[in-house]
């Protein structure tokens, strides 16, 4: 059963007498071969429960938000499958750049990959792998 509030907590934070845990892993990108680690810093969002964008249901959620990391976007994920599917345009470090995005979401894990097509045209891919710890 999924929750309607995703949430990521500092190293040592207890929520519910429980340590919190977040989000670590690898990007890989593999038109420039780079590649690094991720630790996304402490984030909190709250999906309600009911129908359309920026809701969670039985079946999954769809977000349709824009943000300054990713832009407008939209991003859907099919529960219990773990489907996930999404695009975005122009985020404030790139205006003009498009982005889409097909992977997986678990309660503990997150990968995907991204196709990029930046503001001059250009193309590139990146893999994402997260996992909770």
């Amino acid at each position: 059963r999924r929750s309607g509030a995703v949430g990521h907590g500092r190293a040592g934070e207890v929520h519910a007498g429980r340590p919190c845990r977040h989000w670590v892993g690898t990007w890989n990108n593999l038109t420039f071969k780079t590649q690094g680690t991720l630790s996304p810093g402490p984030q909190t969002f709250t999906l309600p429960a009911g129908a359309g964008a920026n809701h969670w249901t039985a079946k999954g959620f769809s977000i349709a938000n824009p943000n300054a990391a990713f832009g407008a976007m939209n991003v859907t994920d099919v529960y219990p499958l773990g489907t996930l599917a999404g695009s975005g345009k122009n985020p404030q470090c790139a205006p003009g750049l498009l982005w889409k995005l097909t992977g997986k979401f678990t309660a503990k894990a997150f990968s995907a990959t991204a196709h990029i097509t930046l503001p001059g045209g250009g193309q590139a891919t990146t893999v994402v792998k997260l996992a909770k710890k």
